[in-house]
């Protein structure tokens, strides 16, 4: 018996592959983009998303089926758009706009809470015997 051609891909096993979701404004809902999988990589990706060729994306995310993870680099990739669009001395893309401010403001809440986590992390608790805890006021 013959063996079934393979339906794997032809790159490599060991690559990092990012795929790009698209919102369509809720018009048919979020869909991944259909690309071939030579334009899968970090670098192609970035480049569509700078010229263009993805209209309002809300999330890329980037797996490896051979070290076995995945993981959402939206925040990851809009860093670095903006940084190279500000080196480059030019604006985000209005393409970009939203997928670009959506991940700042993920980045900037999540940059707090750990800053407040942290914060607290350091805050002693101290607990009085019963007989000292009453009419006793907080004292720092």
């Amino acid at each position: 018996m013959r063996p079934s051609p393979s339906i794997a891909p032809a790159l490599p096993d060991d690559v990092d592959v990012y795929l790009v979701l698209l919102d369509d404004d809720g018009r048919l809902g979020r869909a991944w983009r259909e690309t071939s999988e030579e334009r899968t990589d970090r670098e192609t990706v970035i480049t569509d998303l700078v010229d263009g060729q993805y209209s309002d994306p809300a999330r890329v995310v980037a797996f490896n089926t051979a070290e076995r993870w995945s993981r959402d680099v939206s925040e990851e990739l809009a860093d670095e758009i903006a940084r190279r669009c500000g080196m480059d001395g030019f604006d985000v893309p209005p393409s970009l706009e939203g997928f670009v401010d959506r991940a700042r403001i993920s980045t900037a809440g999540a940059t707090a809470f750990a800053a407040e986590g942290a914060r607290l992390a350091h805050v002693q608790i101290r607990v009085l015997p019963a007989d000292q805890r009453q009419n006793r006021t907080h004292q720092p």
